[in-house]
């Protein structure tokens, strides 16, 4: 049964007049965390440090725990500031970034999108830039100076341009080359970008080998292109292979120090004590080798407290995951509260466990073998390297970001499924 011509023009520009108004409405949200925050805070300030250094010709380098860090930070969001901090001070720089990100966050909504919608339709389309639009850590993070809104409007683009059964070698090649733009900025993106290109490998059943093979190292080729200066310039600086940064021993270390019997100290502390002292000696007019130097000494303590309690070492892992997974999760992880948003948590877990469910569905529901190996093996290998280390509510987005795409998926499959028992229910009152 068709709608009357008519009734489907009004329809079109109901529809029309309620996407303006929801792309209104996140705008509006977005706008007002972006009004309605404190000062840099935490992770902020380090990111705002290089963007100042590189614009005054210093280099990129900042001090943090009272050492020189070359090798600290992955490049892009610190080059993202510099226009920025060249403008605004630092009174009103968050704000200008927020801005500016909200209108990203947006963009990461147009994007997935397309890549909903070539896989399932518009009403998958539909479902999941909705999710975009309103997830309330995507809106929440937009206004924080921090990596996440760039990285996973890079991933946003990268999935709209990876996620065709037939794409050849030049859409493939532009999506390996966004995913090193996006690994350098954030350096988990590396990761994601090599599982990408060992699933091209298994693309298509019926798809030739040869042809597997030359997209697979095409896609592989532009990441390590886009890649190389950097990790020419680290190699240059360290005479080690770092891809994009070298800050795992610090993080392993921070995340893991609960596990240790004697009186681990902060990382800071760290460097005061006398054994750190005798170890950077050697070298110590050469920032690098001290910075070198502390990555391994924080890495070996940790690794030491780790494998001296492995069950421990299982169950912190496991609660970190719960806490990243958490229906009631703390919004600002070093920031100010942000005023009058207590009241809608209930509505953040209402809308997180809806998206969790339909989540569920796409997965199943998605079509084609690229997007059933991708999709859940990137969300595992994402929320998997932030639960051996660190469980900051942040570093979930962009397993978020492939949960907003698979529920619109999943929310599609239903709505067919719906639309059809519809369908045989009035062919069965015809007849």
């Amino acid at each position: 049964m068709r709608w009357p011509r008519n009734n489907e023009r009004h329809f079109s520009v109901w529809g029309s007049a309620l996407i303006g108004l929801a792309i209104f409405a996140a705008l509006a949200g977005r706008l007002f965390f972006a009004f309605e925050r404190g000062p840099l805070a935490g992770d902020e300030i380090t990111y705002v440090r290089y963007a100042d250094n590189i614009l005054s010709g210093r280099g990129f380098v900042t001090l943090a725990f009272g050492l020189k860090f070359r090798l600290y930070v992955a490049p892009a969001y610190p080059v993202f500031l510099v226009p920025f901090r060249a403008v605004f001070d630092l009174a009103t720089l968050p704000r200008a970034v927020g801005i500016a990100q909200a209108i990203l966050g947006l963009g990461t909504a147009a994007l997935i999108y397309l890549a909903a919608r070539r896989l399932g339709g518009r009403v998958a389309g539909g479902v999941a830039a909705f999710a975009v639009l309103f997830h309330p850590y995507m809106a929440f993070f937009g206004s924080r100076v921090l990596t996440e809104t760039l990285s996973i409007f890079l991933f946003a683009l990268f999935l709209s341009l990876y996620l065709d059964e037939n794409a050849g070698p030049y859409k493939l090649g532009a999506a390996g080359a966004v995913m090193a733009l996006a690994a350098l900025t954030r350096a988990v993106f590396l990761y994601l970008g090599i599982l990408a290109c060992v699933c091209l490998l298994f693309r298509k059943r019926g798809e030739p080998w040869r042809k597997r093979v030359i997209n697979a190292g095409v896609a592989a080729g532009a990441l390590v292109v886009v890649l190389a200066p950097w990790t020419v310039r680290n190699f240059a600086l360290s005479g080690r292979l770092i891809p994009v940064t070298d800050v795992s021993g610090r993080i392993l270390y921070q995340g893991n120090r609960d596990l240790a019997e004697e009186d681990y100290p902060l990382p800071d502390k760290l460097i005061q004590t006398e054994a750190f002292r005798k170890r950077v000696a050697p070298f110590a007019d050469d920032p690098v080798a001290v910075e070198l130097a502390f990555q391994d000494a924080t890495k070996e303590k940790a690794m030491r407290a780790i494998a001296g309690n492995k069950r421990e070492f299982l169950l912190l892992s496991l609660r970190r995951l719960g806490r990243t997974f958490s229906l009631h999760p703390n919004l600002a992880e070093g920031a100010e509260p942000v005023p009058g948003v207590g009241f809608v948590i209930p509505a953040v877990s209402v809308f997180t466990v809806l998206l969790y469910v339909a989540a569920a569905v796409g997965f199943f529901a998605a079509p084609g073998r690229l997007s059933k190996l991708f999709l859940p093996l990137a969300s595992i290998v994402n929320t998997g390297i932030h639960a051996l280390l660190i469980s900051l509510l942040r570093y979930r987005l962009p397993t978020d970001l492939i949960l907003t795409l698979v529920a619109g998926l999943g929310v599609a499959f239903l709505w067919e499924r719906v639309r059809r028992r519809e369908r045989t229910a009035d062919g069965g009152g015809l007849t």
